[in-house]
């Protein structure tokens, strides 16, 4: 049906109302010969409005005279009517024609490319690198192939470390990431060596002073893959092996999971405490007291030793041993799945930031928590990092 409506679009139709005493009748007498109707509407007894093409309301006055009819155009629509409606307006119609084949090669070819991300590379000279990888403006959307121009680019242009190409509609964005410049005094003897990740991530940020970047910045890897590699492919030299070197950001993420009781037991200090000694002379202990009997029921016990030397080396040293008892009570509490989750929250959130190495930044920290068979809430912490995770692994070049 839209293929048959647009085909009368292109070959125009017309909009017309038949007045008789059998406007039925006249439309099934169209269809059975063929005629193309469309968009029939009925109005009172003996009114039908219908659209009909050119072709078909030629052959419509048989069927018309045969049911008594009276055919009335009432529009004439279509794409042949258009043009007999400006025909006469030459010039309205060649900037038609120019405005058409305008947009056509706008939205097939590159209009605009947008360079960003570069420092110290002019834009002129990336400009004149992708002219000679062959995007220029002008060039075919269709013959851009992402892949392909940014080998090249990085081939022509060794300062840059990275280079993200995106086509959008008729305009390409070009995102540089330029090499860090390489440090004074690194040791032009140490081995060849690529960067790899340390732990799993998710790449934020490129620096690279020496060595070919492989991953992308929003690219996972997972720990061990190479992210910038030893082996360079220099234009002038070929293939070389050098010393990776830079730093490579990634957002990290650590979690810790440990299982809460709702119902414990607290103990708590009385107060109340007894202390005994032990001397321990040649290897014996000795019992400074009288009574071995513990005074408490529930206690904590505290034990110390202290070693005490002579003067004269021959004499072996003497150790007196400390045991203080701590009498404890015993108190049955409980606690609720929220204060579970804050408590725990905060013990594994200090847990994970004491593990954390230096320079590490934290973006953000979740506690989520479930609760299990055991009455118990199983507390689940979460903090998502940014750190640096290249790290070296020397490369074994062979003959």
């Amino acid at each position: 049906m839209k293929i048959s409506k647009l085909y009368c679009w292109i070959y125009g139709y017309l909009t017309v109302c038949a007045d008789g005493p059998f406007p039925e009748r006249l439309i099934n007498i169209c269809l059975h010969r063929g005629m193309y109707i469309f968009d029939i509407k009925r109005y009172g007894s003996n009114r039908i409005i219908f659209k009909i093409d050119v072709k078909s309301f030629f052959d419509i006055r048989i069927p018309a005279k045969r049911t008594k009819s009276h055919i009335k155009i009432l529009k004439r629509s279509g794409l042949p009517f258009i043009i007999q409606k400006y025909k006469k307006r030459r010039f309205a119609m060649a900037g038609f024609i120019i405005l058409v084949a305008i947009l056509w090669y706008a939205s097939n070819h590159i209009m605009g490319i947008t360079i960003y991300g570069n420092n110290r590379i002019a834009t002129d000279t990336i400009n004149n690198a992708l002219a000679e990888c062959g995007l220029t403006l002008g060039t075919k959307t269709s013959d851009i192939k992402p892949d392909i121009l940014r080998n090249r680019l990085m081939i022509k242009l060794p300062d840059l470390a990275w280079v993200g190409i995106n086509a959008n509609g008729s305009r390409v964005y070009i995102e540089i990431v330029e090499r860090i410049e390489k440090e004074q005094g690194v040791d032009k003897y140490a081995p060849a060596c690529d960067l790899v990740a340390s732990k799993d991530g998710e790449i934020e940020r490129i620096e690279v002073r020496e060595g070919q970047t492989v991953c992308k910045i929003g690219s996972g890897v997972r720990k061990g893959d190479v992210l910038v590699s030893g082996i360079v492919d220099s234009p002038v030299k070929g293939f070389e092996y050098v010393r990776a070197r830079g730093e490579v950001y990634a957002k990290t993420r650590y979690s810790l999971t440990r299982c809460y009781l709702l119902a414990y037991t607290e103990e708590n200090y009385t107060g109340n405490k007894k202390s005994k000694y032990i001397l321990k002379v040649f290897g014996k202990d000795l019992p400074l007291y009288l009574f071995s009997k513990i005074p408490y029921n529930e206690y904590k016990l505290n034990e110390n030793t202290t070693e005490y030397k002579t003067p004269i080396d021959v004499i072996p040293s003497v150790f007196i041993t400390k045991k203080e008892y701590n009498e404890v009570t015993k108190e049955i509490k409980t606690l609720t799945p929220n204060e579970a989750k804050d408590r725990g929250g905060a013990e594994l959130i200090e847990e994970i930031k004491n593990s954390l190495s230096e320079g590490t930044e934290i973006i953000e920290e979740n506690v989520s928590y479930t609760l299990n068979e055991k009455n118990e809430a199983k507390v689940t912490a979460e903090i998502i990092c940014r750190e640096n995770i290249a790290e070296e692994y020397v490369i074994e070049v062979t003959e």
